[in-house]
């Protein structure tokens, strides 16, 4: 058994280090546009000036960054913690350590904690949540040393990302489906869980009215943009790729751009790999894990599925990114545990499989993620730079447009090859990112022919 658990504490060290060095391969270190926001909603702390974003991540942000004073580093921090709180509390609460290995070997993780997203933190508390529900269906802990700690952790998630209420809502679902109508269920398991979900409303609607006193909308819905759906069917397709990708746990990707047959035979490959893990989760639910199916993990189901359902909604009511590894790493966060639970209850000598794939996920995707590595610190330094000789600037603006960096990729076996020009890999994307991590008060403008003063703004082709 000792040589079992170091296997798998050696595959959760090289997990920490693939979330704590990657970011430094990537071009812009792991930051994105919604990461500008927070670094921004940061800086301006005490003061909010809206709630398109929620306050739970900036305040969590805000701790380390007091020490380092800087929002790159501060929001790897946290990341990097997460996944070394998740670890060692497993092990030493030996709440089912080797599964959380595997788990955190997964896309779901390795997609998400490289990068400076609100998702990561979301994971890190959905996971004691998790535990605390666990923890409850087993009877191990109850009353208020159940109600209070989930309660918290609900509300909060809910502080960290809007879409946390699918969350809630979900285990309201439970609640009314499963809970009340089974009669074998005690009285006080009900009364419990009735005061979790009476607290935990009373602290989400308490932080919504606050945002809709303030600011006029309860999510932001009142300045979110509508979706841009050009074309219906298109618009639901691209989604439908996200939502039969939820339980592949190796990969995620899109072809979104078919412009020959071999990116064709590409896209109906990978679909028909995201297909083939979900009917092999189904199946295994049906003919394995029929009668292994505890309240718990009916919760995770619902949960799961609850979450990849409203999130589909949404995407025709609101303005958000298509369904993908990011937008539903919720539901297969939680899809993923219950199945890895099932798995290495019900077959204890095939947990080697598992292993196996854990270990070719975290390949796969440190291979993906630095594909194309560079050099995000001597990025960063060219930055500084220029933001040292241009202390007054307060605009960025990319007079390179016409310069497009094209991503060639080659398909295995037919030597071919797909190029694509990611938006995010451009120059001049790259650099606002840099920027407005140092300075979140510098703003992007699309014509420099508004600001007479052109002293105040950094050309992207000035950063050499």
């Amino acid at each position: 058994m000792k040589d079992t658990y170091l296997k798998y504490k050696a595959l959760f060290v090289v997990s920490l280090l693939s979330v704590a060095v990657t970011p430094f391969f990537l071009s812009s270190g792991g930051t994105a546009p919604d990461s500008l926001s927070y670094f921004k909603l940061t800086e301006d702390l005490p003061e909010i000036n809206a709630n398109l974003f929620p306050i739970g991540y900036p305040l969590l942000l805000n701790l380390p960054n007091y020490f380092v004073d800087d929002y790159f580093y501060s929001s790897k921090i946290l990341n990097v913690f997460g996944i070394i709180f998740i670890g060692i509390f497993s092990y030493y609460k030996k709440f089912y350590f080797r599964e959380t290995v595997i788990l955190l070997t997964f896309r779901v993780f390795l997609n998400i904690y490289p990068y400076s997203y609100s998702e990561s933190v979301f994971l890190t508390l959905l996971y004691f949540l998790v535990y605390y529900f666990h923890e409850y269906f087993t009877g191990k802990i109850y009353g208020l040393r159940f109600i209070v700690p989930a309660s918290l952790l609900a509300i909060y998630l809910v502080m960290i990302r809007y879409s946390g209420v699918y969350i809630y809502i979900a285990t309201g679902i439970y609640f009314l489906f499963f809970v009340l109508r089974n009669k074998n269920i005690p009285s006080v398991f009900k009364k419990d869980y009735f005061c979790f979900l009476g607290l935990s409303a009373l602290g989400i609607g308490g932080y919504l009215l606050f945002n809709y006193y303030h600011f006029g909308g309860f999510f932001g819905e009142n300045i979110r943009s509508k979706p841009d759906i050009d074309n219906f069917w298109h618009f639901t397709y691209e989604n439908l790729l996200g939502v039969i990708n939820i339980v592949n746990p190796i990969f995620s990707f899109k072809i979104l751009q078919i412009k020959n047959i071999y990116a064709l035979w590409m896209e109906i490959i990978i679909i028909a790999l995201d297909l083939l893990f979900l009917v092999y989760f189904i199946f295994y639910y049906i003919r394995y894990f029929k009668n292994k199916i505890t309240p718990f993990h009916q919760l995770l189901l619902t949960v799961g599925i609850s979450y990849m359902l409203f999130m589909f909604i949404s995407e025709y009511t609101q303005s958000i990114e298509l369904l993908n590894t990011r937008m539903l790493c919720e539901s297969s966060f939680v899809l993923f545990f219950s199945f890895l639970l099932l798995y290495y209850e019900n077959f204890p000598e095939k947990v080697k499989n598992m292993f196996l794939i854990g270990c070719i996920s975290l390949f796969c995707n440190i291979v993906y993620l630095v594909k194309i590595p560079e050099n995000y610190l001597h990025n960063r330094s060219m930055v500084k730079k220029i933001l040292q000789n241009k202390k007054e600037a307060g605009y960025f603006y990319d007079d390179t447009k016409n310069e497009k960096k094209v991503s060639i990729y080659k398909i295995p076996f037919i030597n071919k090859t797909l190029e694509y020009a990611h938006p995010y890999l451009q120059s001049g994307q790259v650099n606002l990112n840099i920027i407005r991590t140092l300075n979140p008060h510098i703003q992007a403008i699309k014509d420099d022919g508004l600001i007479d003063d052109k002293s105040k703004i950094i050309y992207n082709s000035e950063i050499k």
